[in-house]
């Protein structure tokens, strides 16, 4: 496919995220919805600030993260619906992320006794209707056991994850299973389809592959790092770790490194600032990495380097609207956020550093 011909296919979608991204939150306006001293005052000053957007009804974070949630998955069945097949594939591929995280709320639930009604709400539904799964996920909301989750999705792509799931719950009674089985399910089936599209965009294969390559690299050092505070042995953490060629900038050498420092804060903060110089424009992000904060900061890190990556080419399609999809994303998770600490009174400074501003 020419240039031409790509911007051609690509002219509805572009516009539609171009928009879209134009309607962020600037950091600003955060700082702003920051400082409120109330929670009313926080929906006083949102609405100032979005009039298209009621939050008179919300009550709580779960309310506000439903509500900016539906608003995203509207977002993202519009850009689905009008993408280009090369692009419905990858965005399919990312969104398939909220579908993991419903798979490992629905096993967690029935551990922990979660009634059906009571564990609907903290479900992303929209992505169903998107994603255009069956009702197995509905009728798996009935049963009681993780035996008859597992029976459900049995002849479904997340059946041989799903009993290795319930056979190392059996053994260990540890939920950290589910939930690196499940991660490791969905960064690998991202990094197969990454691999699809790169070959089917041909020119816009560098924003694909750094993008993934980048979630890659926070998977596997989320993982290691996770791994260490369940006690679990290198040797049990390296199963989980994905195949050596599909590593970016993070190595098996250093991922081993990162375990054999996981005990000292600032040891493991100090090889994570030497990784980070790998990435392009990653000296810029390195003081998003606060041994106080752990896994929070080296989520914003990476997901700060994947913008970029992202970013880099003006002249990517793809970059546009994957761009858009991942500062929306970011938005929510900020607004949730900033709502809750004002709940729980938090320090405001306190507050600030668990955010993920400048994007």
């Amino acid at each position: 496919m020419s240039d031409n011909e790509l911007m051609n296919e690509y002219a509805y979608v572009l516009v539609k995220a171009t928009a879209a991204k134009s309607k962020l939150l600037k950091p600003a306006q955060l700082q702003d919805l920051l400082q409120a001293g109330s929670v009313q005052e926080f929906k006083s000053r949102f609405a100032s600030i979005q009039r298209d957007i009621s939050v008179d009804e919300i009550e709580n974070s779960s309310d506000l993260e439903a509500t900016f949630h539906d608003i995203f998955f509207r977002y993202m069945a519009t850009l689905f619906k009008m993408a280009p097949y090369e692009l419905q594939v990858l965005l399919g591929a990312y969104l398939q992320r909220y579908e993991v995280e419903n798979l490992k709320n629905l096993l967690v639930s029935k551990i922990v006794t979660i009634e059906p009604d009571t564990f609907m709400t903290r479900q992303y539904q929209q992505v169903d209707k998107i994603l255009h799964l069956s009702e197995i996920a509905r009728n798996a909301l009935q049963v009681k056991t993780i035996k008859e989750v597992v029976f459900l999705y049995q002849r479904t792509k997340y059946g041989e994850v799903l009993r290795e799931i319930e056979s190392r719950y059996e053994k260990t009674k540890e939920i950290f299973f589910i939930y690196a089985l499940l991660d490791k399910f969905y960064i690998d089936e991202l990094r197969g389809t990454s691999s699809t599209s790169e070959q089917l965009l041909g020119t816009q294969e560098y924003a694909i592959s750094n993008f993934t390559g980048v979630l890659v690299d926070m998977y596997n050092v989320t993982i290691v790092l996770r791994g260490f505070q369940t006690h679990l042995e290198w040797d049990e953490i390296e199963v989980f770790l994905t195949a050596p060629v599909d590593m970016f900038k993070v190595s098996k050498d250093d991922l081993k490194a990162i375990f054999d420092a996981a005990g000292d804060r600032q040891k493991t903060a100090d090889l994570l600032l030497s990784l980070s110089k790998r990435y392009s424009g990653g000296a810029k992000f390195v003081a998003r990495i606060d041994p106080d904060l752990g896994l929070i900061s080296i989520d914003h890190f990476f997901r700060r380097v994947s913008l970029a990556y992202l970013n880099y080419d003006q002249g990517s399609e793809i970059g546009v609207v994957m761009s858009f999809v991942v500062q929306k994303e970011i938005e929510v998770e900020n607004l949730v956020t900033i709502y809750e600490g004002i709940k729980q009174e938090f320090d405001r400074d306190e507050l600030k550093r668990l955010l993920l501003l400048e994007v």
